[in-house]
C-alpha cells in the first residue's frame, strides 16, 4: 500500500459530537490513476447510511477506483463513463471485502476506513 493519513472530522451536520479519526490511504499510482490525479481530486463522500452504520459501532470501508475501461459501462450502470465510482461496505452484501471488489473492477486510488475507533 501507499501512503496513509489519520483525518480528524467533526461538526459533521445533523451529528452533534461526532467525532471521527478516519484514515485515507492512497495505493501506488499506475499510469492510470497517475494520469486521474494530475488533473482531479478523489472525493470520497460519507453518506447517511454510513455515518448511521458508524454510530452503531461499524467500521465502514470505501474504495475509490478507475473502472477497467473494458467493463467501465458494464460494471457501473447508471453510472456516467469518465466518473470515478466509489464501492462502500455499507452497499455490498456481508462477507464481500470492498477492496477486493474494487480490485477486480478496476485501479485502486484510495481506501478511506472509518468507524469502529471514535475517540
Amino acid at each position: 500500500m501507499g501512503k496513509k493519513y489519520v483525518l480528524s472530522l467533526s461538526k459533521i451536520a445533523g451529528r452533534d459530537g461526532l467525532k471521527l479519526n478516519p484514515s485515507l490511504t492512497f495505493f501506488p499510482l499506475t499510469p492510470r490513476t497517475e494520469e486521474y490525479l494530475s488533473h482531479s481530486a478523489p472525493v470520497v463522500e460519507l453518506t447517511d447510511d454510513d455515518l448511521d452504520a458508524v454510530e452503531t459501532g461499524q467500521l465502514v470501508t470505501k474504495v475509490l477506483y478507475r473502472p477497467d475501461p473494458k467493463y467501465e459501462e458494464m460494471i457501473i450502470p447508471g453510472i456516467e463513463v469518465g466518473t470515478t465510482p466509489t464501492i462502500s461496505s455499507t452497499e455490498l452484501d456481508a462477507g464481500i471485502d470492498p477492496i477486493a471488489e474494487a480490485d477486480r473492477r478496476g485501479e485502486i486510488i484510495c481506501v478511506l476506513r472509518i468507524g469502529n475507533r471514535q475517540r
